[in-house]
């Protein structure tokens, strides 16, 4: 056919464009989105626990996800956000709430960048590296245990995809699902490969943790690197019902 590109040539600029974008840091590896991975469990409702200002709900709505999200936000500026973004989508409700294993008021400390807000201090390390952990004040929160809220609105429980990403409280807030666990259809949350906050529980400790519960792992993405330091801090990991 007059004009065609022989598929050599085609090969040839692909491998150099590759290159070209190695060489400049921006190669891009393809892979599934949280979204695929949702369609193909079938989810109806995402939890979004530690929502901040919607990132994570405004993200899989942009790439397509339709169902129920659920928002828990405690810290109020944060909220305030959250819930505006939350007013322009009938099926986005949001709760200013914490979730942990114990039910009642805990104090929160609130970050210079809010997305580090969290229950647990920081580490020695993530706070000499990290500037926007530094602590701007303090609030006072409610924190429901995910199992009586869920009782309470159990139209929720079907087909859940929950999301985590409460910055080293992770155990605390799967614990306060207690027997509903093994209802959920999905869990997302960030495991560190070094400790950022004391007394979160390690990667392997939660991976083990969610595999005795009947949970694999279905997919991993980075989600945080040291460049200084050239090492990787925390992976997004999804788990699945093993069965």
């Amino acid at each position: 056919m007059p004009g065609k590109i022989p598929a050599g040539s085609i090969d040839a600029g692909r491998a150099i464009a590759r290159r070209l974008l190695r060489a400049l840091g921006l190669e891009r590896i393809h892979h599934p989105s949280f979204t695929a991975l949702m369609r193909r469990e079938g989810v109806a409702t995402v939890l979004d626990i530690g929502a901040n200002e919607g990132q994570f709900a405004r993200d899989i709505r942009e790439r397509g996800y339709r169902g129920r999200i659920v928002s828990f936000e405690p810290v109020s500026t944060a909220f305030l956000m959250l819930d505006r973004h939350a007013q322009r989508d009938p099926l986005w409700d949001t709760y200013q709430l914490g979730v942990g294993d114990v039910a009642g008021e805990r104090v929160i400390s609130v970050a210079a960048s809010s997305v580090f807000s969290s229950f647990k201090p920081p580490s020695a390390y993530a706070a000499r590296t990290f500037t926007g952990l530094r602590e701007d004040h303090s609030e006072t929160v409610h924190v429901v245990r995910l199992d009586a809220f869920l009782t309470a609105h159990s139209d929720l429980i079907a087909n859940a995809y929950l999301k985590i990403d409460t910055q080293g409280f992770e155990r605390e807030v799967l614990l306060g699902l207690g027997d509903i666990l093994p209802r959920i259809k999905a869990v997302q949350m960030e495991l560190p490969l070094r400790e950022l906050y004391r007394g979160q529980a390690t990667m392997v400790e939660m991976i083990e943790w969610m595999k005795a519960r009947g949970f694999e792992i279905a997919m991993a993405k980075e989600n945080g690197f040291d460049w200084r330091a050239m090492r990787l801090l925390e992976l997004d990991v999804v788990f699945v019902r093993a069965d």
